[in-house]
C-alpha cells in the first residue's frame, strides 16, 4: 500500500514518504490528536499475508517498546487500520550515520577521535541496553543509526530484532545476557538476515545469531568511522559475504597512526570470526570502549578545545590584531557549517535526484569555501558542462528546476555561453 501526502491512516495524516526497507515503508506523518510529528512504519500487504513476517513486525514493537533509553527510538503505538499494520514511532529529525561514513570516506582519514567518541559511545550504549534486556538487533548498520539535529544518536529499525528469554529483573545493568532459546518469532533454518557488508559471519552462513553477532556489526561500523572505508566491501554481494566469512580487514592503525593501541585491538576483537572470541555483548563492549578511548576526549574535550582556542587567540592577537582574530573565528565556524551541514545535504539531494537544489546548495558551499576539494568534487558530481548559443546571439538564458515551477529562475546571462 502506497500512501500519498494528505492521506490519513486513522488519526495520522501523511506528510511524506521517508524511506523503505525489507520490513516496511516509513512515512513522516502528523498525529492529529497529539499535534506532533511521528514516523509511521507500514508493513506492505504482501508481508502481512505471511504469519512469520507479521509476527516479526509485532516482535519489533514489543522489543523496542520494552527499552527506555535516550539513544533508542521510541515506539508510541502499534496499530492496525483497515487491514494496514503499522508502528507509530518517534520522528527523529537529522541525518543517518551513513552520511558521516561517506564524509569520512571522502577525506580518507576517518572521523576525528572526539567526534568518533560522541557517536560511538551512545551507539554502543543503546545496543548494550537492548542486550541487557535480552534483545538483539541483527541489522546494525550506518543507515539504521540517526544523528539528530542536536547531535543525539538514535538507533532505529529493530525490524529484524529477536527477543531472547526474558532478562532477570534482579540482574545488575552491567551483567551480560545469556543466549538461550529464542522465544520470539523463529527464523527459518539457513535464512540469511541482515545487510550485506555489516552482517556477522554466523548471519552470512545462515546460523543462529546472538548478542556477539551485534558486536561484530558494531565493530564493522566502528571500523568504518575510524578508517573511512568499509571493513568488507567486494565487487559483489557474494564475494562480500565470502570476505566476511574468510578474510580479515587490515588493522585500523595501519591507516591511522593516531589510534590508541587498545582501541585498535578492541575493534579487531569485535571482528573475530569466532563469536566466542568477541566481547560477549554490547554491555562488555561499552565498558571496554570507554577504557580504550583517550581520557582527554569526550566529556573533557570541550574544555580541552577551549584551552587550545584560547592559546590560538593569544597568538593571533599578537600577530594580526583583534580584527584578524574575528575573521579567523568566523571563517572557522562557516567552514564547519559547510562540512557538517551543507555538504551532507548536497549528497542527500543528489541521492534524491533533486539536482537543481543540490547544485544551488553546492554553489553556496563554494562561496564559503572556494578552495575546498570536497566542495569542488560535489560540484563536479552534480553538474555537467554545456555551451549555449543562439542565432542571433544575445538571447537571455535562464534555468529553473523542471519539477518545481514555483522556484525562482536562475539567470545565466546572454548567449553565447561557453562551458558553463
Amino acid at each position: 500500500m502506497n500512501l500519498s501526502p494528505g492521506q490519513t491512516l486513522g488519526h495520522y495524516r501523511i506528510l511524506e514518504k521517508a524511506g523503505a526497507g525489507g520490513m516496511g515503508v516509513v512515512y513522516r506523518a502528523e498525529d492529529t490528536r497529539l499535534r506532533r510529528q511521528v514516523a509511521l512504519k507500514v508493513l506492505p500487504a504482501a508481508v502481512t499475508a505471511s504469519a512469520d513476517r507479521l509476527g516479526r513486525f509485532e516482535a519489533e514493537a514489543r522489543a523496542v517498546a520494552a527499552l527506555s533509553h535516550p539513544n533508542v527510538v521510541t515506539i508510541h503505538a502499534v496499530e492496525e487500520v483497515g487491514g494496514v499494520h503499522f508502528l507509530a514511532m518517534e520522528w527523529v529529525e537529522g541525518r543517518t550515520l551513513d552520511r558521516h561514513a561517506r564524509e569520512a570516506a571522502q577525506t580518507g582519514t576517518g572521523l576525528p577521535l572526539d567526534l568518533f567518541r560522541r557517536i560511538a559511545l551512545p551507539l554502543v550504549s543503546a545496543v548494550a541496553a537492548a542486550h541487557a534486556r535480552g534483545v538483539i538487533h541483527r541489522d546494525i548498520k550506518p543507515g539504521n543509526i540517526m544523528i539528530a539535529g542536536d547531535g543525539t544518536v538514535k538507533v532505529l529499525d529493530f525490524g529484524l530484532a529477536k527477543q531472547l528469554t526474558a532478562p532477570d529483573a534482579e540482574a545488575a545493568p552491567t551483567s551480560a545476557p545469556t543466549a538461550p532459546a529464542v522465544t520470539g518469532p523463529q527464523t527459518a533454518a539457513g535464512a540469511v538476515l541482515g545487510t550485506v557488508g555489516y552482517m556477522s559471519p554466523e548471519q552470512a552462513a545462515g546460523r543462529p545469531a546472538g548478542a556477539p553477532s551485534d558486536v561484530f556489526s558494531l565493530g564493522v561500523v566502528l571500523y568504518e568511522l575510524l578508517t573511512g572505508r568499509r571493513a568488507f566491501q567486494e565487487e559483489s554481494d557474494i564475494s562480500t559475504l565470502a570476505a566476511i566469512l574468510h578474510k580479515d580487514p587490515p588493522p585500523p592503525r595501519e591507516s591511522r597512526a593516531d589510534l590508541p593501541a587498545d582501541l585498535d585491538a578492541l575493534v579487531q576483537a569485535c571482528l573475530e570470526k569466532d563469536p566466542a572470541r568477541r566481547p560477549a555483548s554490547a554491555v562488555e563492549l561499552e565498558a571496554r570502549l570507554k577504557a580504550a578511548l583517550p581520557a582527554t576526549e569526550g566529556g573533557g574535550g570541550g574544555l580541552r578545545r577551549a584551552g587550545l582556542l584560547t592559546v590560538a587567540a593569544v597568538v593571533l592577537l599578537a600577530v594580526a590584531g583583534a580584527g584578524g582574530l574575528i575573521w579567523f573565528l568566523r571563517a572557522g565556524a562557516e567552514g564547519r557549517r559547510v562540512r557538517l551541514e551543507i555538504l551532507p545535504r548536497v549528497q542527500q539531494l543528489m541521492e534524491e535526484r533533486d539536482h537543481m537544489a543540490a547544485f544551488l546548495l553546492a554553489r553556496e558551499a563554494q562561496e564559503a569555501l572556494p578552495d575546498d576539494p570536497l566542495v569542488r568534487k560535489l560540484l563536479q558530481d552534480c553538474t555537467t558542462s554545456a555551451t549555449l548559443t543562439s542565432d542571433p546571439p544575445g538571447a537571455r538564458v535562464q534555468v529553473q528546476a523542471y519539477a518545481a515551477p514555483e522556484a525562482e529562475w536562475l539567470d545565466l546571462g546572454p548567449t553565447p555561453i561557453q562551458g558553463i
